[in-house]
């Protein structure tokens, strides 16, 4: 699942 991978990567640069 990459998608996960990518919630991390949003909520870690702080967009949501």
């Amino acid at each position: 699942m990459r998608r996960a991978a990518e919630l991390v990567g949003v909520r870690r640069g702080g967009a949501a």
